[in-house]
Order: structure tokens, then sequence, then C-alpha cells
């Protein structure tokens, strides 16, 4: 008899394509009494609505079914025939992977009609997220339905449709979700990009993602912006943030404005200055470039020479695309300042 259940169960597994879950949790039920009475809140992390846990030696004895189950001892029902559901007890969320399931006829009305259906709902803070409909065969072994689903929930609604009172459910599969936070700071900017897919922030950005995930963050800086490096205890340096999720995190990302290069001679060599301040001072006379971004300085020009200064260029000085703003006075002690594309305020 061991021999045949173990062939029922991999046909069944075969049959639906299941795969459990990386770091999916399953809830066998075989801890509780199996008496028939409603399952208490926070059992295994949520609190339950209508659901009751009951023995397969008592189901198969009463009902004379030949019910194979896909745990040793006991499965869940919803109760009194009406709907039933799970809510996470803790302020995290989770995703619902799927169960083994089955119809239960009880000798009603519904005997005779093997085709039957259970609709489940998944929520999250009241807004529906996810529908799967599993059609179950009546009084037949428990078959695993995989919901497929990806979005986070707090919550998953059992409804039986017309003609299915009782459903019978075994070993419910699913993932604990922790949330990740990646914060954009300094005075740069730029964005993050995780994988797996859920992160692409360029401001603050907090997404779930399954307990256990190897996680991975790529920054890029924007136009005129440098990425100096990852903040908190999880990663350092400027490379690819790669570590596993195991708690809620908060990382940041610090971006600052790239001064180093947001002025440059346009002769030969090309000579790269960190202020209009410093070209003023350093560079010869001719073409000076600037980047089309407001420069916070009080300058100067005492050197006798000719800057002709050419503002509003692109990150790579290909072409005058913006303006440069100039907050600050300008004052002109010896020499000659002709400018485009710069506005002084």
């Amino acid at each position: 008899m061991k021999k045949l259940t173990y062939i029922c169960l991999l046909l069944s597994l075969l049959t639906f394509g299941f795969s459990p879950p990386s770091f999916a949790t399953v809830i066998n039920f075989d801890d509780l009494p199996g008496n028939g009475n409603l399952i208490t809140n926070v059992y295994n992390g949520f609190n339950w609505n209508n659901l009751s846990s009951n023995m397969y030696d008592r189901y198969n004895a009463t009902y004379n079914n030949s019910l194979i189950p896909a745990s040793a001892n006991n499965f869940i029902s919803n109760a009194d025939g009406n709907f039933a559901g799970i809510t996470k007890a803790s302020a995290n969320n989770f995703i619902f992977n799927g169960a083994y399931l089955t119809g239960w006829a009880q000798n009603d009305a519904t005997a005779g009609f093997t085709a039957k259906s259970l609709t489940m709902d998944g929520y999250l803070s009241g807004n529906l997220v996810a529908t799967y409909v599993a059609n179950l065969t009546v009084d037949s072994s428990m078959i695993y339905y995989a919901t497929g689903w990806s979005s986070p929930m707090d919550k998953v609604v059992f409804t039986p449709n017309a003609g299915l009172k009782f459903f019978l459910m075994d070993n419910l599969n699913y993932s604990d979700l922790i949330p990740l936070t990646v914060k954009i700071i300094g005075a740069g900017n730029g964005s993050v990009i995780s994988t797996p897919q859920g992160i692409a922030c360029g401001a603050t950005c907090s997404t779930d993602f399954t307990v256990n995930a190897s996680m991975s963050l790529n920054a890029s800086a924007f136009d005129y912006s440098i990425f100096t490096g990852w903040t908190g205890t999880i990663c350092s340096g400027t490379g690819v943030c790669s570590f596993t999720l195991t708690a809620p995190t908060t990382i940041g990302a610090n971006f600052d404005i790239d001064n180093a290069h947001s002025v440059r001679t346009d002769g030969q060599p090309q000579v790269y200055y960190p202020s209009l301040q410093h070209a003023f001072d350093s560079a010869p006379s001719g073409a000076v470039g600037a980047w089309g971004m407001t420069f916070s300085e009080t300058l100067s020009l005492s050197r006798a020479i000719t800057i002709n200064l050419h503002g509003g260029q692109n990150v790579g000085y290909t072409a005058q695309t913006g303006m440069t703003t100039i907050k600050g006075m300008v004052t002109i002690v010896k020499g000659c300042l002709v400018v485009d594309r710069v506005t002084i305020m």
C-alpha cells in the first residue's frame, strides 16, 4: 500500500509540473489534534478563519473514501461549508504558492457531481492582487495545485463555488517575504536596480522579497553625478552589492556631483577642473567648457587672458544641450570673459 501511495503522489506531481518554490515553507497540520475543532490564531504565523483540522483515518473510516494523504496524519477543511481564509499574523507579507486539495461530497447534494472548483483570492491591504481557480474532483485523492503567484499579499480567501460545499487541504505551501529598502542619498542623482527584479529606484524604494533571497544591487549615476559608494552594514565600496536577504534591510546608495569633471578646456591636452574658479586661475587662454549645471561660486578673473566659456555642455562635452548657471558674483579684474549658454544669478 505504501508503494502504491508513493506512485500516485508522484503521478500527481508530474501531472501538474509541481516544483516547490525556493525558500518555501510547508504546513502539514500534523501537529494539530485533528478533532474537527477550529484552528487557533497565530498557528504557524497565520490567523485562521473558519478552518478546522481533521484526521485522515477518521475521514476514510466514516465516509469510506479512498483518500490518499499528502502528509501522514491531518488535513484542514472549511468548517461549515462556507468560505475560509488565512491572514498573516505578523506585519510581513507572504506569497501563497499552493496546496494539496480535493473536494468532499459528504453524501449530500453534491454527490454525483464530480467536477467542482475552489476560488482562491490573494489580497494586500484590502486590494485584490491575485486569483486562482482550482478545479477539484470530489472525493478523490489530493493533488497539488500551484497558484503561480508572485505578488506580495497579507491575506488569502478560499471560496467554494456553486455545487462544492467542503474542500480539503493539506501541505499548504507559502513563502515568507521581508522588505528591502534602498535610499538614494547625497547631492548627486542616480538609480539602483536589483536582481531579482523589484528595486528600480531613483528615490527611496522598498520592495518585498523572499527570505534568504540572493540579492544583487547595481548603482548607476545620472549625468553630472558620480556613485561614491554604499552606506550601511551590508555593503561597502562602489561595486555590485551582493548579499543574502535574511531580515528587513535598508541600504543607502550615495551619489555626489562629479565636480572633478565639471569644467574642461577644449584644447589639447584637455584638462579637467573641479570648479570654474580653478579654470579661471589655471586654464590657458582659449575655450573652456562647463557642464549644464549650477555652480555656486564667487568668481574672479585676474589674468591677462581671454576665456571663451561655453556653458550647457552635456556630460561628454559633445554638445551644448542645456544652460550653465552661476550663483554668485563674477568680477573681471584683468583679461576678458566671453560666455554663451551661461546665466549669472
